[in-house]
C-alpha cells in the first residue's frame, strides 16, 4: 500500500492468516488480471457497493466507503496501537 504516492512513502501492514489465504485463493482462481488482486474502484462505485452489501445484510445504517477507515482506527487503538503509528498508516 503506497501512503502519499507524491512523497514515495510505503507503508507495508501484515496480513492475518484469513486474508492471506484470501489472496492465495483468488491467485489460484486465475480470475486476477495482470497479477493484479485489487482493481481500481472509486469512491462512489464503493459506495454503491456496501449500499447494496448493507441491503442485503439488513443493515439499516447508511454505509459508505471510509467506514473502513474508522473501524480499522478504533480497532487498532482499542488494541493497544499508538496513536502516533496509526497517524502514520
Amino acid at each position: 500500500m503506497q501512503k502519499g504516492r507524491h512523497k514515495d512513502k510505503l507503508v507495508k501492514l501484515s496480513l492475518g492468516r484469513r486474508a492471506f489465504t484470501l489472496i492465495q485463493d483468488v491467485l489460484h482462481e486465475g480470475d486476477n488480471q495482470k497479477g493484479n488482486i485489487f482493481t481500481e474502484v472509486t469512491g462512489q462505485q464503493s459506495n454503491t457497493a456496501m449500499e447494496e452489501i448493507g441491503q442485503e445484510l439488513g443493515i439499516k445504517s447508511k454505509l459508505h466507503n471510509h467506514m473502513g477507515h474508522e473501524n480499522f482506527a478504533t480497532l487498532y487503538l482499542e488494541n493497544g496501537g499508538s496513536p502516533k503509528v496509526l497517524k502514520e498508516y
